[in-house]
């Protein structure tokens, strides 16, 4: 027995003796290259929601490095240290429409299957990036979107730390995250509560929060819904009539004149009512109205949408109007044949966007579907109103906001929450727990109107909204 033990020693000696012993160092294992990686140039601006923004005002930033490495990154002047790269195989199409409300046709890119990186620095949500080849992928971070070329993946873990160090030196301090920045803002939100009444009934009522650098300056409120349109802003209210055995809604839309003008108190009022139907305003911006028509002796409703400027024609606006010319007849067929009645379609509020829907009515009235069709709505609908930070995790951070806005400067996040309307600051992507404001704005109130105002606006729509008449 203790010679076939000393024979296995002498074997196993023998085989390590096999191993190089010439080598006095030994190599660091290589590390496994994140899903993006090597040297990455800034190359364009998306015009992805049809603003006037071009190339030439973000001159400073197109042309800036982006470096991926493992365990750093910089993203023109913006480092992020140990990120955190998660990946996973999306359709462009679908996910772009769901997250951010975007037409993937903006990207000019024909494959739509991609890879969607998340690139984080601990719990700090920083970029997003759409890769859609191994030379082209496009960065998303508040509500602007850069396409990214790719000059180098040949460079080693240390080279590119070397580049990383190199571009945190020469840093200007201008970054995609602070490329929004704006001084005055304000936003103006029209809100629906329902009555407990037998008939259908709503309240409505215009919120304009006023921000300055320092924080919230203040929040107004005004009664009915208070719009802001190129001329001017005007008054939105429904008015109950009662005739004999009748009851119906008026809808009256006119502009809110200054008393010591003779010439604008001539101007037109807009309105629509139908005999025996109530109304229910799901929408309103600067153009177009979203009306729901209550029949209670038919026990029917529909959805018309209108140009307000033609409200009284009654002519009801179809898919066709939603549509851009660069998308083509098919599209506008293939919607229409998800319709029963061409006419039946609304605008309705989800995880923070404003999207499409149409409606199928039977015969009896009783039963309704509505469905989203999958449209992204025109940029004078859905201007500024990006969730930079997705509906999914706000849900996580409170699971009771039912609805979500995030200042186009990226430093404030305004919610409903059950009966409360309230305001928290956003610092370095991540939100600040405790609200700087809060407000009861009533049981079931939903967000009929959303619009932002920048700059010198702000300060206007301010002056308005207080203002006696």
């Amino acid at each position: 027995m203790k010679k076939l033990f000393l024979i296995f020693i002498l074997l196993l000696l023998s085989a390590c003796s096999i191993i190089n012993t010439d080598r006095t160092s030994i190599q660091t294992p290589e590390v496994a290259k994140p899903p993006i990686y090597g040297k990455w140039t800034i190359s364009k601006y998306i015009n992805s929601y049809k603003t006037n923004d071009d190339n030439f005002q973000y001159k400073d930033i197109i042309g800036s490095d982006v470096l991926f490495a493992s365990d750093e990154a910089m993203v023109s002047g913006d480092y992020i240290i140990n990120p955190s790269y998660r990946t996973k195989r999306v359709n462009v199409d679908e996910y772009l429409y769901k997250k951010y409300n975007l037409n993937y046709k903006n990207l000019n890119i024909e494959n739509k299957d991609a890879f969607a990186i998340s690139l984080k620095q601990k719990d700090i949500s920083n970029y997003e990036i759409i890769k859609v080849s191994d030379d082209t992928a496009f960065i998303i971070r508040n509500n602007f979107i850069f396409q990214i070329s790719k000059t180098d993946d040949d460079l080693t873990e240390d080279q590119l730390k070397v580049d990383i160090s190199r571009n945190r030196e020469d840093s200007s301090g201008l970054t995609i995250e602070n490329l929004s920045d704006k001084a005055d803002i304000g936003l103006m939100l029209g809100l629906k509560e329902p009555n407990q009444s037998k008939l259908p009934s709503f309240n409505y009522k215009t919120l304009y929060i006023k921000f300055s650098p320092e924080g919230v300056e203040n929040v107004y409120e005004s009664p009915n819904i208070l719009l802001p349109r190129k001329d001017g802003f005007y008054q939105v209210e429904i008015q109950r009539v009662s005739k004999k055995d009748e009851i119906s809604d008026n809808l009256l839309i006119k502009k809110r004149v200054d008393p010591l003008n003779d010439r604008q108190a001539k101007e037109k009022i807009y309105q629509i009512e139908d005999n025996n139907i109530l109304k229910n305003i799901n929408f309103i911006s600067e153009d177009i109205i979203n009306i729901e028509n209550i029949s209670v002796e038919k026990n029917l409703r529909k959805l018309r949408i209108y140009d307000i400027n033609n409200i009284e024609k009654k002519e009801p606006l179809q898919i066709a109007y939603f549509i851009s010319s660069d998308d083509n007849k098919a599209l506008i067929k293939e919607t229409n044949d998800k319709l029963k009645d061409n006419d039946n379609i609304g605008i309705y509020r989800e995880n923070g966007y404003w999207k499409l829907m149409g409606r199928d009515n039977a015969s009896n009235g009783y039963f309704i579907k509505d469905f989203d069709l999958n449209i992204v709505l025109p940029n004078s609908i859905n201007k500024y109103n990006v969730l930079n930070i997705p509906m999914t995790d706000l849900k996580k951070f409170n699971s009771k906001i039912k609805d979500a806005f995030i200042s186009p400067d990226n430093k404030y996040l305004i919610t409903l929450e059950n009966t409360m309307l309230k305001i928290y600051n956003i610092g370095n992507g991540n939100i600040v727990s405790n609200a700087i404001f809060e407000r009861e704005i009533g049981q079931d109130t939903s967000v009929i109107m959303s619009q932002w105002s920048m700059g010198r606006y702000s300060k206007l729509w301010q002056k308005e909204i207080t203002r006696k008449n």
